[in-house]
């Protein structure tokens, strides 16, 4: 469910709040209902029940192969957000991490860099400019991490 949330929150930024010149509260209301109408509509047609080849879509050629085991960690990083646990934990990729149990039940932003090999977590208070690093973690990659080769 949250990723659902999650895709309607990045339409309605990318689609409406982000393309309109906001006049007043009315402007806002009257074209939000405009959006989640014809947001609902795209929803609609996509979930209804209709044979799979009338819908357009893109193929893989049938001989495309890709050996998921040679694929290279390259340079970068990963986000992620999480919710402290009561204990003061988070879990990244099923691994604990003591981040501080005073921020139980807050959300987090925790980043893996690839090249540094650590996981970084920080954190915005409700009213803050900009989130602040609060914990540096060593994370090992388990191999070196190569400089990303852009081949499409």
């Amino acid at each position: 469910m949250n990723g659902a949330i999650e895709d309607f929150n990045g339409d309605f930024g990318q689609k409406l709040w982000e393309q309109e010149q906001w006049i007043d509260m009315e402007h806002i209301r009257s074209e939000g209902k405009i959006f989640l109408m014809r947001h609902n509509n795209r929803q609609d047609w996509k979930y209804r029940k209709t044979d799979l080849e009338t819908i357009p879509h893109r193929k893989l050629p049938k001989d495309f192969n890709i050996d998921a085991n040679s694929l290279p960690i390259t340079e970068g990083k990963v986000h992620f957000i999480r919710q402290v646990k009561g204990d003061g934990t988070i879990s990244v990729l099923n691994e604990d991490f003591d981040v501080v149990e005073s921020l139980a039940y807050e959300y987090v932003w925790a980043t893996i860099d690839t090249k540094q090999e650590q996981l970084r977590v920080y954190y915005q208070e409700r009213n803050a400019e900009e989130a602040v690093l609060i914990k540096i973690f060593g994370y090992k990659i388990g191999e070196n991490s190569k400089i990303f080769e852009e081949k499409f």
